[in-house]
């Protein structure tokens, strides 16, 4: 018998003990106050760092924003200073890059009706993003389009 009263004989496996164990081991202290040291070390970061671009990671904190408890964490976040500091300024690097990315000759009235006419569901979309990681599009009415609010979201920021 472990430390956490568990007996090897009682399992099928040894791999389901050592899931148990783990498990157990995970819930304790010192197993949370040694996770947290190492967080805070350069290599912890670069892990945290690494796993949340991994695609398990993205999967995990895309169920994470799902659930009940995500939804309701997000919604303090962005009621918060921080949160509110962080979307001003996501909406400002928005606004610039439009205002860099239309050229003069622009038609500024078709645009202005362009977003004025979106059906309900839509958004109104780049279809050269204004801010690409390979290529950058203008703001001009012939680089919009309707989409629907998922295919948008999904879309991003690709071409």
């Amino acid at each position: 018998m472990d430390k956490f009263g568990l007996n090897k004989e009682d399992f099928d496996s040894y791999e389901e003990y050592r899931k148990e164990y783990l498990r157990l081991y995970n819930k304790t202290d010192k197993c949370k106050a040694s996770k947290k040291k190492y967080e805070q070390t350069e290599e912890g970061k670069l892990a945290k760092k690494k796993y949340k671009q991994s695609d398990e990671g993205r999967l995990a904190n895309k169920k994470y924003e799902q659930s009940k408890k995500g939804k309701l964490a997000m919604k303090k976040y962005r009621q918060s200073n921080k949160g509110k500091l962080v979307n001003r300024l996501k909406v400002a690097k928005r606004r610039a890059s439009e205002l860099l990315r239309t050229p003069t000759w622009s038609e500024q009235e078709l645009i202005r009706k362009f977003y004025m006419n979106v059906p309900k569901g839509y958004h109104v979309d780049h279809i050269i993003p204004l801010q690409g990681e390979t290529v950058s599009g203008l703001h001009v009415r012939d680089n919009l389009q309707y989409l629907t609010a998922s295919e948008n979201c999904s879309k991003k920021n690709k071409f």
